[in-house]
């Protein structure tokens, strides 16, 4: 395994999801590497363009060639474009956030987002990642995962809550439910106060591709309400999975 080319790796890692540029020290602490090391490597990734220095400050960001790269694969992922007219077509249903979201590797990962009229409303960033077991569109990815998957999540399921399931064998049997009804409802188990519920969504193949939800402030997730979430996310994957196939 290349080394050089990890390190490089995770060291763009780094300053790609930094909100703020950033110190050759401090991003070395950071990563556990030397100071002329990761000195180096910042250079070879401005002179390939995936880093900008600030030669007055002496620190370095991510360049726009890292969302040019990302808009291309973007592009490819065809549930993407389906998706949206019918994400649209939900929210006007709910009045809540819908959410589009792949499985990579451990990690839930929004594809897509239409955000709900409403001032109060769940936050969920479109490339943003979570731990899967923690939401609604996490656990409907992992409990279509290849065998195996989650028992990878073995003492890495980190409380975020009182409401997280940090039991592996609990989560298994939640995700054994999941399968059974095809739909999850999470309540508060990534952050206090915010609600969602998932469905499955299939390509030509039948295999589930992606996870199609709505989420919310848990206030606004009352019995009525999950039904009319439910019938609507159920009505938007069944359309997605159709155009798809």
């Amino acid at each position: 395994m290349e080394k050089t080319l990890l390190k490089g790796l995770s060291l763009l890692e780094a300053i790609a999801r930094s909100p703020e540029p950033r110190g050759v020290s401090e991003v070395a602490a950071e990563l556990g590497m030397t100071r002329s090391n990761a000195h180096r490597l910042l250079q070879t990734l401005t002179k390939a363009r995936f880093a900008v220095h600030d030669p007055v400050q002496g620190q370095y960001s991510a360049s726009l060639k890292l969302f040019e790269l990302g808009m291309l694969l973007g592009a490819r992922i065809d549930v993407r474009a389906v998706a949206r007219p019918i994400m649209e077509a939900i929210v006007g249903k709910t009045g809540e956030n819908a959410s589009l979201a792949v499985l990579d590797e451990l990690d839930v990962v929004y594809i897509e987002r239409v955000d709900s009229p409403n001032p109060v409303r769940a936050v969920v960033r479109t490339g943003e990642r979570l731990p899967s077991y923690s939401s609604s569109s996490g656990k409907v990815l992992l409990a279509w995962s290849e065998d195996g998957v989650v028992d990878t999540l073995k003492g890495r399921l980190k409380q975020f809550t009182k409401h997280t399931i940090t039991d592996l064998d609990e989560l298994k049997k939640v995700l054994a439910k999941v399968r059974k009804s095809g739909v999850c409802l999470t309540r508060n188990e990534w952050h206090l106060e915010l609600s969602s519920v998932a469905v499955p969504v299939y390509d030509r193949r039948k295999k589930v591709v992606a996870a199609l939800a709505v989420s919310g402030p848990t206030t606004r997730f009352k019995p009525k309400s999950i039904e009319t979430y439910v019938s609507a996310v159920q009505w938007g994957a069944k359309e997605i999975s159709a155009r798809l196939s």
